[in-house]
């Protein structure tokens, strides 16, 4: 009987091993079924992100390509061949330096009748900066040095756009440094100018009848070279306005001094001429001049008691005179280029208002 119930208990117990080892080899099967398939999405999501992540820098590549095609594009030159060309190169890298000057003068009658001239002249401005350009397509960057040690808060922007058909340029001024003298009936006395406020935006643009052998860009930007000597008729468009604000140690009554504020806007319409010399092969000097007649305006001059309006006049009008020399070896030039602007409205025995813009650079570059 004993011998009988161990048989029965081992066989019993073989069973439930037997079933427990089923169980486990189950489960592990379903398990290892699990990981594979956990598996698969892994690697699907990995290649999927793999191929987004392709994808994107074959997208930011093709873009690339795309903008640099539409660059080559603009860049091909449609010009006389003859007279200008594109650099062999796409690459230019510029260094310059930048010299600006506003002079300011308003003349007219004070409260008393008597004649006044009030001139002020903006303190020196000295920009440093570097350029690049590639393919025509370029991006500067300046700063004043004076502004890093807190001297000089005054503020001006400028923007360029020079082609070989049109362009122009964009000023925006806040000015506050300004030194000067009032002039009353032949009498100058100094004055503190320190306080006057000049806030303007200047837009001028203009047009070159001979675009396929005559280039500003070569004498201003250096994206073309000008190989022979040219000129061209111009036509020019400008668009001017502001307000100068007088500080309160310049208004006084008792001598008559009491202006407040003045407000100008103009826009003018004109004509000129422009050339480009080659005297050989190293140097390009230009010389341009674009004279405009004021076809409106819009100036009125505020004191304690009154605002005058400066009526019109046919014979207001205003200037643009250009000047660059360029010399070159190789990949390599150096030049300057200086740009004069001045505008002159009213009658000076009323209200009369003339502004003056100069500016100088000096520079040098390398084609790579």
């Amino acid at each position: 009987m004993r011998t009988s119930s161990c048989i029965a208990s081992t066989a019993f117990m073989l069973a439930l091993s037997h079933i427990y080892i089923s169980h486990a080899a189950a489960q592990s099967d379903k398990m290892l079924h699990t990981q594979e398939i956990l598996t698969e999405k892994s690697r699907k999501l990995i290649e999927r992100l793999q191929n987004d992540s392709d994808t994107t820098r074959k997208g930011k590549k093709s873009l690339l390509i795309r903008f640099d095609s539409l660059l080559s594009k603009m860049y091909e030159t449609k010009t006389d061949t003859h007279y200008v060309v594109r650099p062999s190169t796409h690459w230019t890298l510029k260094i310059r330096t930048d010299f600006k000057a506003t002079r300011f003068t308003v003349e007219g009658a004070d409260i008393f009748g008597k004649h006044y001239t009030y001139e002020m002249n903006s303190e020196e401005k000295k920009t440093i900066g570097i350029n690049i350009n590639y393919k025509g397509l370029s991006t500067s960057l300046s700063f004043n040095p004076a502004h890093l040690t807190g001297k000089k808060t005054d503020m001006e922007w400028f923007l360029n756009f020079y082609t070989n058909s049109f362009g122009g340029d964009i000023s925006v001024n806040n000015l506050h440094s300004f030194t000067g003298h009032v002039n009353h009936e032949g009498v100058n006395e100094n004055m503190d100018f320190s306080g006057v406020k000049l806030q303007s935006v200047t837009v001028n643009g203009y047009y070159a009848f001979n675009k396929r052998k005559f280039s500003y860009p070569a004498a201003f930007t250096q994206s073309y070279i000008q190989k022979r000597s040219q000129g061209s008729f111009l036509l020019g468009a400008s668009f001017s306005t502001g307000n100068i604000k007088m500080p309160a140690n310049l208004i006084n009554t008792d001598k008559g001094y009491d202006i407040r504020r003045i407000n100008m806007t103009h826009a003018t319409l004109g004509a000129g001429y422009a050339y480009n010399y080659v005297p050989g092969k190293r140097w390009l000097l230009h010389l341009s001049a674009l004279p405009s007649f004021v076809i409106w305006k819009n100036y009125n001059l505020y004191s304690a008691d009154r605002q005058e309006k400066m009526p019109w006049r046919f014979f207001d009008f205003s200037v643009t005179g250009r000047f660059s020399a360029i010399y070159s070896t190789g990949f390599y030039f150096f030049g300057v280029t200086s740009v004069y602007q001045m505008y002159k409205v009213g009658e000076e025995e009323k209200f009369a208002l003339m502004k003056e813009n100069f500016k100088a650079r000096f520079f040098a570059g390398i084609r790579f």
